[in-house]
């Protein structure tokens, strides 16, 4: 589409700015249980060999020290940054990523997650822990390691497991987050989650892998592994000893049981609510529950909540309205309208992205389309809507919304009444930057990038405004001449829109 190229150009000659960007954007799950990272799961466990290991596979050396990596789980502790274990782990998850990217030294840029309703009270502490040494040497499996941590992000572990999806909830969704410690019950209204219901609660997979040992010991005398009940969770089979068997499936079929329980009790009902269950817990719902509904899926990708999976996520803004559980409504700055079109959109956009971080082979495509493209903008085909808006005290006299090619949407452009003449102001924001004058810094959300197709734009608005403006004022002085001499309704000239 002529559109999408327009925007793709415009992309291409903002990708020339970040040549020079090398930063590795690594995501983890530092969950209790396992470690996850886009294409890595291992034991959350860390312990220090005090002599010279023989073999290095799994070894960390960090700091003169020795630590063997992914063996037995570590005990649970009130917070992550109690003491080294989670540092320990992250280097072992940077090193295992950076590896499968071939580098030995890099820029990271981390990106972490918490559970939802710890994530306030935890965010900074984290953060802190995370980046307290800025350069980190360190070696793993013999193979030295020199990273740059550029920054820490933290986001809402439940939230970041589902977050690409979110666009296409249409319907009120319940998100559950089954982890290793903690299970997070996140709904989410009008795309958006509603944070004042999210819940935590500390009953994880861990508390059932314990009350299946329990039971286990009361009964035959004797433990399970965990890994060996972590197989029967993922795959609702083992070829153990029957009565073991018979323990470990009936004591997760009543962990099953509880978490419905808790959902229910939340006030959500399980046959007409969409669910979504996520993280390690989602395929022991899939395997063990005994609700098989439309209205519930699964995504049993345990990466999810560490792929930090590339997306794009169109502007919005927050509107003063509130939906029916008084929560905030997020409306779309712009977005595409038809599903052909955002596939095309968000498929350039990335590929895009991708090729910044291959900065010697875009380069070369660079020269190419630099070549092709200089001068070439090609006016898209659009229509205008407009709307007249009066309000006392305000110089905003009209909003305005663009399609571009019935494929595309810009809202929240207003027409403003200046000094001395109309002009179109298009989206932007308030940044937290001021100017010399103390005065707020606005950034443009969206915006023509050429003078030609600036002015053709700006021209088409303003003429539709005339036009609505025009029309408004036609159908108030027929209907004022309609209700001439009628006492009753005299009241409604007050009500003209233009006066």
């Amino acid at each position: 589409m002529k559109f999408c190229k327009t925007i793709m150009q415009t992309i291409q000659k903002r990708s020339e700015r970040n040549m020079n960007n090398k930063l590795e954007v690594i995501g983890i799950d530092h969950g209790w249980s396992m470690m996850k990272t886009i294409s890595q799961v291992f034991v959350t466990g860390v312990k220090e060999i005090t002599t010279t290991p023989a073999l290095f596979g799994d070894v960390l050396e960090y700091e003169g020290k020795f630590y063997k990596v992914g063996t037995v789980r570590q005990e649970v502790k009130d917070t992550k940054v109690e003491d080294d274990s989670f540092y320990l782990l992250t280097l072992a998850a940077v090193a295992k990523e950076l590896k499968r990217r071939g580098l030995a030294e890099a820029k990271v840029f981390l990106a972490v997650g918490l559970p939802l309703t710890r994530f306030g009270a935890e965010k900074n502490d984290f953060i802190k822990y995370l980046t307290k040494n800025k350069r980190v040497s360190f070696k793993y499996e013999n193979e030295p390691y020199h990273i740059e941590i550029d920054d820490v992000a933290v986001f809402p572990q439940c939230y970041a497991a589902v977050v690409d999806k979110i666009p296409t909830m249409v319907k009120k969704t319940l998100i559950v987050d089954i982890g290793s410690w903690t299970i997070d019950i996140m709904p989410v209204i009008n795309k958006s989650p509603d944070e004042s219901k999210c819940v935590t609660i500390p009953k994880g997979l861990i508390t059932c892998m314990r009350s299946i040992n329990e039971q286990c010991v009361r009964q035959l005398n004797g433990e399970v592994d965990e890994s060996e009940i972590q197989n029967i969770m993922r795959y609702g089979r083992s070829d153990i000893d029957d009565e073991y068997f018979a323990i470990i499936k009936a004591e997760i079929e009543d962990f099953v049981d509880k978490v419905y329980n808790s959902i229910r009790e939340f006030g959500y009902n399980l046959k007409t609510t969409p669910i979504v269950f996520v993280g390690g817990g989602a395929v022991v719902m899939k395997n063990f529950g005994s609700h098989d509904a439309k209205n519930i899926s699964y995504n049993l990708d345990v990466k999810a909540n560490a792929k930090g999976e590339l997306f794009v996520s169109m502007p919005r803004y927050r509107s003063n309205e509130r939906d029916e559980s008084n929560g905030v409504i997020y409306k779309d700055v712009c977005n595409p309208i038809t599903a052909e079109f955002r596939e095309e959109l968000y498929t350039n956009i990335l590929d895009a992205y991708a090729r910044i971080k291959e900065p010697e082979k875009e380069e070369t495509q660079m020269q190419d389309r630099t070549q092709g493209t200089k001068g070439s903008f090609e006016m898209p085909e659009f229509s205008v809507t407009v709307t007249p808006y009066e309000r006392e005290g305000s110089n905003i006299k009209g909003l305005a919304r663009i399609y571009f090619e019935n494929s595309f949407i810009v809202n929240n452009i207003n027409i403003v009444q200046g000094k001395e003449k109309i002009f179109v102001s298009m989206p932007s924001y308030k940044t937290k930057q001021v100017d010399e004058q103390g005065k707020p810094i606005y950034q443009d959300v969206c915006y023509p990038v050429t003078k030609d197709f600036r002015e053709k734009l700006y021209n088409e608005i303003i003429s539709e405004y005339e036009k609505a403006k025009d029309k408004s004022n036609e159908k108030a002085r027929e209907s004022a001449e309609k209700n001439h001499g009628n006492p009753d309704k005299e009241k409604d000239k007050e009500a003209t829109p233009f006066r």
